[in-house]
């Protein structure tokens, strides 16, 4: 076997376009979960189609993606802004504040976590609104949605920057025919 051999195993190395710095509007073309055996580092992905931008690098019908990796060093951060664009999805204007009912269920997680009754129930929504939205189904798919990105230093190294993405409002569900712009 020669030297390219073996590559029906392997995965290619895909590179995306990413979001840049400005405000956007776009529609939501899937957002899945996807998990990283290989690496252990499991990622978050929204993948969008531009439909305003004030960003001419990133002009409409441009395909950028927010890739969130769950890094475990900053696992808090990661998972904090799942929980920001999720909260976005559904509307629910401050996602920290958040509480959901409380069912028989969070009975038992409470005891199995060690945590409150309300902290059960709100984990057990945010992992079912993820889980949903993850599906097959993809429900948020068409949803359009403003996102604004700004680059900012990172806070061990400043030298190294990321960019932060803050999602909302939504402006137009799947299932609405109307944009509210």
């Amino acid at each position: 076997m020669g030297r390219f051999g073996n590559l029906a195993g392997v995965r290619t190395n895909g590179s995306g376009i990413y979001f840049e710095q400005g405000d956007y509007d776009v529609r939501i073309d899937k957002i899945k979960f996807n998990d990283d055996t290989r690496t252990g580092e499991d990622a978050f992905i929204i993948e969008t189609t531009v439909v305003r931008s004030d960003n001419p690098t990133r002009a409409p019908g441009c395909k950028p993606s927010q890739v969130i990796t769950l890094k475990k060093q900053y696992l808090e951060t990661c998972l904090g802004d799942v929980k920001q664009f999720v909260g976005a999805m559904l509307e629910i204007e401050d996602p920290d504040s958040y509480n959901e009912p409380i069912d028989v269920v969070d009975q038992i997680t409470a005891q199995q976590m060690g945590c409150d009754l309300q902290t059960a129930a709100n984990n057990r929504f945010w992992e079912q609104a993820i889980d949903m939205l993850c599906s097959e189904e993809n429900p948020g798919r068409g949803t359009l949605i403003h996102v604004n990105c700004t680059i900012r230093p990172g806070k061990k190294d400043p030298t190294k920057s990321f960019t932060k993405h803050v999602w909302g409002p939504v402006l137009q569900t799947a299932s609405d025919d109307t944009v509210a712009f």
